[in-house]
């Protein structure tokens, strides 16, 4: 394919711009492509192998054919577009308004956001777990999200029975990773080897990793509704509440959910660094 040297560019171009991000590709969910460059014919194909097999491209979506909103050709007009509105759509009659339409200049302030460096989320310690990590891992806030923000989950918990109904997890700060081996490709049993045949280089194969890295907090307290109603099961609402602005840190809220809604809060504080 008299193309493929130069796909090969573009795919070490991408990998140095992921990398220069402190990523890896196999960090990468989706792709949105920009330009009608895009479009090559197997360029979508070659990129594809240095990602994970899940990552999300508009080819793989569908949402190219007939001009749609994945199109790369029409992707930055779109963008331009409905920037354009939204910024003329802004009046300037009070002082409010003024400040409104500055913050949309270039080098604004409000342009430079927050965000978090590591996944935070709930450990449920279980014994004889699998993994490193000692127990079911529920990701609450990602990485790379930006403050303040809120993030509400709500599901059921595994209480026991004939005990006392109590609830309880770990909040802890994650380090996510790529593992990467390297192996000889497998050879094929039916094909019979040739004496002057050279041994074929080894290849990458990644797999994500995830770590605990830094304890938060833990939380504990007895799902009352469960208990009543003798239910191996409770279901409770978990709340985190990340702002980053200040030192401010990580509250956290648990209620348990019955018939009427929320049971009593039980608060967690988390000061920030």
């Amino acid at each position: 394919m008299e193309v493929r040297a130069v796909y090969d560019r573009v795919c070490a171009c991408v990998a140095r711009l992921v990398g220069g991000a402190g990523l890896d590709v196999y960090d990468v969910d989706e792709v949105v492509y920009v330009g009608g460059a895009a479009s090559l014919p197997g360029l979508d194909e070659a990129l594809a192998q240095g990602f994970q097999e899940t990552v999300v491209t508009p080819f793989t979506a569908g949402t190219v054919v007939g001009g749609g909103a994945g199109d790369p050709t029409t992707i930055v007009s779109r963008g331009c577009a409905l920037q354009a509105k939204l910024v003329a759509g802004l009046a300037e009659g009070t002082e409010e308004e003024r400040e409104v339409r500055t913050a949309f200049a270039s080098g604004s302030k409000w342009a430079q956001a927050l965000a978090t460096t590591k996944t935070i989320g709930m450990l449920f310690p279980e014994e004889n777990a699998e993994g490193a990590l000692g127990g079911q891992w529920i990701p609450a806030v990602l990485k790379d999200t930006p403050l303040p923000c809120r993030r509400t989950l709500r599901f059921k918990v595994d209480v026991g029975e004939g005990g006392e109904s109590k609830v309880g997890f770990e909040v802890w700060e994650a380090k996510e990773g790529v593992k990467i081996e390297k192996i000889k490709p497998p050879k094929d049993e039916d094909e019979e080897p040739l004496e002057d045949e050279e041994e074929e280089d080894e290849i990458e194969v990644k797999e994500k990793t995830l770590e605990k890295e830094t304890f938060l907090t833990s939380i504990s307290f007895v799902a009352q509704e469960a208990a009543k109603k003798k239910d191996r099961y409770a279901t409770i609402e978990v709340q985190f509440l990340l702002d980053g602005r200040n030192g401010a840190g990580l509250e956290v809220t648990i209620w348990e959910i019955g018939a009427s809604g929320r049971g009593e809060a039980v608060v967690l504080s988390v000061n920030g660094s």
